[in-house]
């Protein structure tokens, strides 16, 4: 199995763990593993929107500082995800008042 595969199968799976987190209302959990996926690796753009989008329950206003200072690549599928996470920022803001 090249390396490649071998990475894209470990983000799949990791994503899909902190998937079920979330569902279960896990948040805290899912954050702690978020992040843990992201400082072992920060190039990996699924890591940083998926430790963002973790945040955005419990810290919505560090979740909106992370994903603005994340600039993924224009047109991307990851600038599209960021703009959505921004949008379930707003949304969050509005309901925490």
């Amino acid at each position: 199995m090249d390396e490649e595969f071998e990475q894209r199968e470990l983000g799949d799976s990791s994503i899909a763990a902190l998937a079920r987190l979330l569902e279960g209302r896990q948040y805290e959990t899912a954050l702690q593993m978020a992040q843990r996926f992201h400082e072992a690796q920060p190039q990996a753009t699924h890591f940083a929107m998926a430790y963002a989008f973790c945040l955005i329950p419990i810290n919505v206003a560090r979740a909106r500082s992370s994903l603005e200072n994340f600039q993924p690549s224009e047109g991307s599928i990851g600038a599209t995800i960021r703009e959505i996470n921004l949008v379930c920022c707003t949304a969050n803001s509005f309901l925490v008042l």
